[in-house]
């Protein structure tokens, strides 16, 4: 958080703060990010790791890219699976089962 405000005050000494605050559209993608974001923690353990970061990985990307589904869905499946493998089988530790107790 600190590194954000300091990333935030930086470049104010040549610029307004209406040109480092979003606007609009950018604004708009910020605050839609942010709400999906809310949604991801409260659907984490109903829906388990899997599911629900797949879901936040495409999402994310359809929002920003908007590109290909099938390419989508690849990458957000190899991430949430890299991911998944990082976790339990590396670092071990536990992650909320969800529909698919693994």
């Amino acid at each position: 958080m600190a590194l954000s405000l300091l990333l935030l005050i930086r470049p104010l000494g040549s610029k307004t703060m209406d040109e480092v605050i979003p606007q609009r559209e950018e604004g708009k993608r910020v605050l839609l990010t942010l709400v999906i974001l809310v949604m991801y923690t409260l659907l984490l353990k109903p829906l388990g790791f899997i599911i629900a970061t797949f879901l936040l990985f495409l999402i994310l990307l359809q929002l920003f890219e908007r590109g290909r589904w099938g390419v989508a869905i690849a990458i957000s499946l190899a991430a949430v699976l890299g991911s998944y493998w990082l976790f339990v089988k590396f670092f071990d530790l536990v992650l909320p089962g969800g529909l698919l107790p693994l």
